[in-house]
C-alpha cells in the first residue's frame, strides 16, 4: 500500500512539477510605469542633467564663500634684495623687506564691503542653479513621454500584427475553399488564382508588420539599456477615453507649467542679477587684511609679529570696460525677454495641435468600431454567398481586406488616443497619464 502511494505520489510530483514552474518562471507584463522608471535610470541626458545640478551646487558654494573670510598660510626664506622675489608672490609677514629674511604667518583676507558683489553674484548662482534643477525636470519628461510613446508604438505593432495574422488565416481558409472548388470543378481556375494573391498580399502586410514590431521593439530596447532586443511583453493600457478640456484653459496651464518656460524665466532673473553685478562693480570695495606668525624680526614685539590693515580700491577710468560690461549684462536680459515670447509662442503652437490631435483621435474610436463591425458582417454575408456559388472570389477578397484594414484601425484608434493623450499632457506641462490595468 505505501508502494502505491509513494508511486503515485512520485508520477504526481513529476508531473505537476513542470507546471508549477512553468507557473512561477512566467514574468509578469511590463507595466507603463516600469518602462518610464527604467528608461529614466538608462538615460544619459537625465545623468547629465544630474551633473550639471551638482555643476551648479559648486558654483553656488564658490560664491557664497566671498562672505567668509579667506584664510591661508604663508612662509618664505629669501637672501637677497626684496622686490627681486616677488614672483614668489609673498603675503603678509613673509612680504617684509629685509635683506635676509625666514617669515611663516597666518593670513586673513576679507573683502569687509563690496557694495553687493558678492550678493548679486551668489544670486546670479542661485537663479541658474535653479535653472539647472527645472532643466533636469524638462529633460526627465522628455525622456518619459519618448518612452510611453515607444510604449504604445510597441502595443500597436504587436496589435497590427496579430491582426495580420488573423488576415492570413483567413486567407488561407479562402484559398482552400477555392483550390477545393477547382478541385471539385466547380469553380475556375481564376478564382484559386485570385485567393493564392490575396493570401500573398497578407503574407506580404504579416512581414510588413513584424519588421515595424522588430523597429520599435530595438528602439524600446536602447531606451531601456537593454543590450539584446527582446520581444517585449507589455501590459495593456487602461480602458476609457481621455476626456477633452477646454482649450484656453490649457494654454494658461502651459504658460504656467511648461518647465522650458520656467528655466528660461530663472535664467532671466539671473541675467537682471548680472546686470545689477556689473553695476557694482563701478563701486569702491573696503577690504581688510590681518596677518600673524613669526618673521626674523629683533626684537620680538607684538607689533612686529601681526600686521593689519584695511584697503580702499575705487575704480576711477576705465575706458568703457564697466559700461561695457553693463551694457552686455542688459542686452543679455533683452535677448532672453525675446526667447521668452518665441518660446511662449511654440508652446501655445504646440499646445493647440495636440490639442486637435486628441479630438480626432477620439471621435475617430467609434467611428473604426463602427467599421469594424459592418465589415464583420460584410465579410460573413459574402463567405456565405460564396459557398453557395452565389457570389464572386473578388467581392470576398474586397470584403476580407476591408475587414483586416478596419480591424486594424480599430485596434490602433484607442492606443492611437493614448498616445495624443500624452502628447498633450507633456506640451501642457503636466505629470504623465502613465496609469495601466
Amino acid at each position: 500500500m505505501r508502494r502505491k502511494f509513494a508511486k503515485r505520489f512520485r508520477l504526481l510530483w513529476t508531473v505537476a512539477l513542470p507546471v508549477t514552474c512553468a507557473v512561477v518562471a512566467s514574468p509578469a507584463p511590463i507595466s507603463l510605469e516600469e518602462v518610464v522608471a527604467r528608461a529614466l535610470d538608462a538615460s544619459p541626458h537625465v545623468n547629465s542633467a544630474r551633473a550639471a545640478i551638482d555643476e551648479g551646487d559648486a558654483r553656488l558654494r564658490q560664491a557664497r564663500s566671498a562672505y567668509y573670510p579667506q584664510i591661508g598660510n604663508s612662509g618664505l626664506a629669501k637672501a637677497g634684495l626684496s622686490g627681486a622675489l616677488n614672483g614668489l608672490q609673498p603675503v603678509g609677514l613673509p612680504n617684509s623687506p629685509f635683506y635676509r629674511n625666514f617669515a611663516d604667518a597666518l593670513n586673513f583676507y576679507h573683502p569687509g564691503l563690496d557694495f553687493g558683489r558678492t550678493k548679486h553674484s551668489v544670486g546670479v548662482a542661485r537663479k541658474l542653479r535653479e535653472a539647472l534643477e527645472v532643466d533636469l525636470q524638462a529633460t526627465q519628461a522628455s525622456v518619459a513621454v519618448d518612452a510611453v510613446i515607444l510604449y504604445y508604438g510597441v502595443l500597436r505593432a504587436q496589435r497590427t500584427l496579430a491582426a495580420a495574422e488573423t488576415s492570413v488565416s483567413s486567407r488561407e481558409l479562402t484559398m482552400r475553399q477555392a483550390r477545393a472548388f477547382y478541385e471539385g470543378q466547380i469553380r475556375s481556375k481564376v478564382d484559386l488564382s485570385l485567393a493564392e494573391a490575396d493570401l500573398a498580399g497578407a503574407r506580404l502586410a504579416r512581414l510588413e508588420a513584424q519588421t515595424v514590431l522588430k523597429s520599435v521593439n530595438t528602439r524600446l530596447a536602447s531606451m531601456l539599456g537593454d543590450f539584446d532586443t527582446p520581444d517585449y511583453d507589455l501590459a495593456a493600457p487602461r480602458p476609457g477615453l481621455p476626456e477633452i478640456e477646454r482649450l484656453d484653459s490649457l494654454v494658461e496651464e502651459t504658460l504656467a507649467n511648461r518647465p522650458e518656460l520656467r528655466a528660461l524665466e530663472a535664467r532671466h532673473e539671473a541675467a537682471v542679477e548680472t546686470v545689477s553685478l556689473a553695476r557694482s562693480r563701478r563701486k569702491p570695495i573696503l577690504s581688510m587684511f590681518l596677518s600673524g606668525g613669526w618673521a626674523r624680526f629683533n626684537p620680538l614685539t607684538l607689533s612686529n609679529l601681526v600686521a593689519v590693515g584695511a584697503g580702499l580700491t575705487f575704480p576711477l577710468l576705465t575706458f568703457g570696460k564697466m559700461e561695457g560690461a553693463i551694457e552686455e549684462a542688459e542686452a543679455r536680459v533683452n535677448l532672453i525677454d525675446h526667447e521668452m515670447e518665441a518660446l511662449r509662442r511654440r508652446v501655445r503652437l504646440e499646445v493647440q495641435l495636440t490639442h486637435q490631435a486628441l479630438e480626432r483621435a477620439v471621435l475617430s474610436v467609434p467611428l473604426t468600431n463602427q467599421r469594424r463591425d459592418a465589415s464583420g458582417e460584410a465579410v460573413r454575408l459574402a463567405r456565405a454567398r460564396y459557398r453557395e456559388q452565389l457570389g464572386s472570389l473578388v467581392d470576398l477578397s474586397q470584403a476580407e481586406s476591408v475587414l483586416a484594414d478596419s480591424e486594424a484601425a480599430s485596434l490602433r484608434a484607442i492606443l492611437d488616443t493614448k498616445t495624443a493623450e500624452t502628447r498633450l499632457a507633456y506640451a501642457v506641462g503636466r505629470t504623465l497619464p502613465v496609469g495601466s490595468m
